[in-house]
């Protein structure tokens, strides 16, 4: 059988490497998402949130730590708790800090 000319022992058009031939091709290594620190928060702090609540207020008095977060209305004084997480996301800023403990 006569030897391959040049490009007959590539078929389909594959590149050299799909062939076995080592490349020089570094492929950089698969890099995870790196989450923020979560944002400290201390019992009588005052947040302001991006949406209003339905009576008209947008600051809230945390009242309670862990992995939810409880929240008193400033103006209504209704209790809700939120996950952590959610709630530094709707964080708009600091109105008062509370004390560190």
């Amino acid at each position: 059988m006569p030897a391959p000319s040049d490009g007959e022992g590539l078929r389909c058009g594959r590149s050299a490497s799909v062939q076995g031939i080592v490349s020089s091709r570094v492929v950089a290594p698969y890099t995870k998402h790196v989450m923020p620190p979560p944002i400290e928060l201390h019992l009588d702090d005052i947040v302001q949130t991006r949406k209003a609540h339905p009576c008209g207020g947008d600051t809230w008095r945390i009242v309670r730590l862990g992995a939810e977060i409880g929240l008193r209305c400033e103006r209504c004084g209704r209790k809700v708790l939120l996950p952590r997480a959610e709630l530094e996301r709707r964080i708009k800023r600091f109105v008062a800090r509370g004390p560190e403990r």
